[in-house]
């Protein structure tokens, strides 16, 4: 049985220490209870250090205690939604009853969690990192306080993972059933890096030092790392990665402006959807909206081993970051209050929406949570108490509601399937009243150089693809061209106009989908790039081409090896202007 280390906390002032320049925030909501503050504001230095004290005491209860820490994160692993519309309605119970634990074991009882504005500050806050100073820091997933094998993880958790199975409820059996673990066995296989063919991949770190593998500057020099941006820096497996340019104030800007709850789950472009598409239950991956598909999965997937997978939940800047994603769901909430629009899915799809039950969660007690198990209960901020000070986004809870103009799907004049290191081709055109948008953008931005209110837009490509068989191990790229020429990376008019990545999928071994999945990019940049060129005009159209890589370790080899069981292929795009 391993150890885990019990060393005294050092609650220093060099490991809690942040800029004191930063100014007093707002609150956002005085009349709660809780106000959870941004990580990188004074303000937040005593819940960091209470958050400190709980999670130490949680990584050392028993393993067969409700509260123990790899035991919360089994929560996660065991019912959260991504890629669809259950995504931040199931995140904000499991963050809300984790925030009560928080109180009950750092013995502060007005603890709120702070939340990490990535946009606003790119970067992991000082205090999750272990120095020469403070070794022992529990807040750091490389420190001695986590397991530093999946053999010692497994020879503590095996028989506790089972056993648990086997308390479960029918109902509970039934979700995981749907999740792909009918028995004990194949559960046990998906904490045990697929140890089972079914079994999801990297859910425990193998070994606790890949874990933030991005602070390995950090190490030699004590230096906080950015999130760097797609061309700065090179991934372990030798992709460039794009994580400050998916958490840019761009990306969080079209989330919240969107004006509906839920895209449907035929990924058409009637209008801008804050939430990811409608599905059939809260354990199928339909695609991705904005906010969800980009900061989040980016996020995660960059922050190393146990951060890349379902049970992120053990490093704990997974807490800050879902806090943050939580928050934009606030932001976007009080906005559409604020226009007199709908917080909550279209009338005909609000039973199939509410009706879906969450049956995993666990109160501070230790408890199951019974009587509020529903998306309808999982909605509510009140039970919590909590409210936010502003972060980015909060300026456009006042800002008018923008006008939509969304084009029809374009015909796919070739699609070649999506394999790794595969070019797949859209091209069509555009509906008129988008060119008009469009050409109103190219006639603006070059008057002098600044776009008028009219011109300042936002636009969106909602890609509609089957995936290849390795969907979670490869990158999508997208490029954008005028419709008069294709999209061909690395030409003069082919511009870059984002870049995708699943997150929870990264290895399973059957992580195909035989429906199509929509991914929603913001391609402003895009349009702007090929504005900036000439290249935009009233009768434009556009070209896409989806460009694939393989962000395993082993590169294309292996991406290339798996696509051998299907390959994917490319169905259209569709594109807004918001």
């Amino acid at each position: 049985m391993p150890h885990i280390s019990r060393r005294h906390l050092l609650s220093t002032a060099a490991a809690l220490g942040v800029a004191a320049s930063l100014p007093s925030p707002m609150l956002a909501n005085t009349q709660a209870k809780f106000v959870r503050k941004n990580a990188f504001h004074p303000d937040a230095i005593p819940d960091l250090k209470s958050y400190r004290r709980a999670v130490e005491v949680m990584l050392n209860l028993p393993p067969d205690h409700p509260h123990n820490w790899y035991r919360y994160a089994m929560i996660h692993m065991s019912d959260c939604p991504h890629g669809n519309w259950w995504f931040f309605a199931w995140h904000r119970p499991f963050i809300g009853y984790f925030e009560q634990i928080i109180r009950e074991y750092s013995g502060d009882s007005n603890f709120a969690l702070p939340y990490w504005d990535w946009s606003a500050e790119p970067k992991i806050p000082p205090q999750f990192f272990v120095t020469p100073t403070d070794p022992d820091n529990p807040l750091d997933p490389t420190s001695g306080h986590y397991y530093e094998t999946q053999a010692d993880f497994a020879a503590d958790f095996e028989p506790i993972v089972k056993a648990l199975y086997a308390s479960y409820t029918p109902a509970q059996k039934v979700q995981l059933t749907l999740r792909g673990y009918p028995d004990a066995a194949s559960y046990w296989a998906s904490y045990n890096n697929g140890a089972l063919e079914d079994g999801i991949l990297a859910n425990i770190a193998t070994n606790r030092a890949l874990n933030r593998w991005n602070t390995a500057d950090y190490k030699i020099d004590y230096q906080n790392p950015d999130l760097v941006d797609l061309t700065a820096q090179q991934t372990p497996w030798g992709r460039p990665v794009p994580a400050k340019t998916n958490v840019e104030p761009s990306k969080i800007r079209t989330g919240i402006k969107a004006p509906d709850f839920a895209m449907p789950a035929s990924g058409a472009s009637q209008s801008v959807y804050f939430n990811s598409p409608i599905s059939a239950n809260h354990h199928m991956f339909t695609g991705s909206a904005e906010i969800e598909g980009f900061p989040h999965n980016t996020t995660h997937n960059f922050l190393g081993n146990a951060m890349q997978s379902l049970m992120s939940p053990v490093d704990p800047i997974f807490f800050l970051h879902h806090c943050n994603v939580d928050r934009l769901w606030d932001v976007w909430e009080q906005r559409q209050r604020n226009l007199g629009l709908s917080t909550q899915p279209l009338t005909g799809d609000q039973q199939a929406f509410y009706s879906e039950e969450f049956l995993f969660y666990i109160d501070v007690a230790g408890q199951p949570v019974t009587g509020r198990t529903t998306a309808k209960d999982a909605m509510e901020i009140a039970p919590f108490d909590y409210s936010y000070t502003p972060g980015t986004g909060s300026e456009l809870i006042g800002a008018p509601l923008s006008r939509v103009v969304t084009a029809n799907f374009t015909a796919v004049e070739e699609a070649a399937p999506i394999a790794a290191g595969s070019v797949s081709l859209a091209k069509g055109a555009l509906n008129p009243a988008l060119t008009e948008e469009l050409a109103l953008t190219a006639n603006s931005l070059t008057n002098e150089g600044l776009p008028n209110a009219e011109a300042a837009r936002d636009y969106l490509a909602t890609v509609t693809f089957i995936p290849p068989a390795s969907a979670g191990s490869l990158v999508y790229e997208l490029y954008v061209a005028p419709g008069n020429s294709e999209a061909v990376p690395g030409n003069a008019d082919t511009v870059l106009g984002g870049t995708f990545e699943f997150f929870g999928m990264r290895g399973a071994k059957h992580s195909h989908h035989a429906d199509p999945l929509h991914i929603t990019y913001n391609i402003t940049d895009a349009v702007q790039a090929l504005n900036a060129q000439g290249l935009l005009e009233k009768d434009t159209e556009l070209s896409f081409a989806v460009v694939t890589q393989s962000n395993e370790v082993g590169g294309l080899e292996a991406a290339a090896e798996a696509t051998q069981m299907r390959d994917g292929q490319l169905l259209g795009v569709s594109v807004a202007s918001i």
